[in-house]
């Protein structure tokens, strides 16, 4: 493995380190407090796997990544939890061979699916991993799909002696394909690798209320709520386009089943 993809690793886990202590805990209480087992389909290096894992809640993670993998392994085993259960798989369409209680999926990691298929095959599989009545918690950002890529922001994070500065935003949008090429850069202020700078693109499919409504109905899920994310206390949000304006919106789908 490269140095430079083990850096970039380094780096995209320090600029999103913040503390989602309180997070988790909304989160079980939105999946059941009976909740035992969760899984996260593209959990990257597991940032939330601790604070799951002291409530005594297991996170199953799966992931295409050997290298977050194996990243979330280390952050478990540091914090004396173990080996958790990983997987290496693509989100599409996986058969881990075991339901759960619930699901979560945080940060828009959703959009990295481009396509409907793709949309639909990744809720076709969750719901199957899913216990009858289980709910999926996702946080998914729905869009007026008209509108132009979504303007740069940047926040800063500092940790073991490294300060990053983190600029993220939208490049160019295709209405076509509802698909948004962003981009990331981290620079790195001061400590170790100061003036560091690396840059990156990767392309995100976007939803807006009425294309997503249709995808959900079109798999075992219904919505249940939608919540604000970006607000202190998570409040419920109207079901409908006003969710087009909304950021860091947690959608929760109940299973069918």
């Amino acid at each position: 493995m490269s140095d430079f993809y083990d850096l970039r690793a380094a780096l995209y886990d320090l600029a999103f380190d913040w503390d989602v202590d309180e997070e988790v805990e909304w989160l079980i209480a939105r999946l059941g407090s009976d909740t035992r087992t969760v899984l996260e389909p593209g959990c990257g290096s597991g940032r939330m796997f601790p604070p799951f894992a002291r409530r005594g809640v297991t996170v199953t993670g799966l992931d295409r990544s050997e290298m977050m993998l194996e990243r979330a392994r280390e952050r478990m085993v540091k914090q004396g939890f173990g080996t958790p259960p990983l997987h290496r798989a693509d989100m599409v369409d996986f058969d881990l061979k075991e339901t759960f209680d619930g699901a979560i999926i945080p940060i828009n990691t959703f959009g990295y699916l481009r396509t409907e298929d793709e949309a639909r095959g990744h809720l076709m599989a969750a719901a199957r991993h899913l216990r009858p009545g289980g709910k999926y918690l996702m946080q998914v950002d729905l869009r007026e799909l008209s509108a132009p890529a979504d303007e740069a922001g940047s926040w800063e994070m500092e940790k073991d002696g490294v300060k990053l500065k983190t600029t993220w935003g939208g490049r160019s949008y295709d209405p076509a394909s509802c698909v948004e090429t962003q981009f990331s850069r981290f620079e790195v202020l001061s400590g170790p690798g100061e003036g560091t700078v690396l840059e990156d693109e990767h392309a995100i499919r976007l939803w807006d209320w009425e294309s997503w409504s249709k995808l959900v109905a079109d798999t075992p899920f219904t919505q249940a709520a939608a919540y604000d994310g970006n607000s202190k206390g998570r409040p419920e949000l109207e079901l409908g386009s006003g969710l087009n304006t909304a950021r860091l919106t947690w959608h929760e789908l109940k299973s069918r089943g």
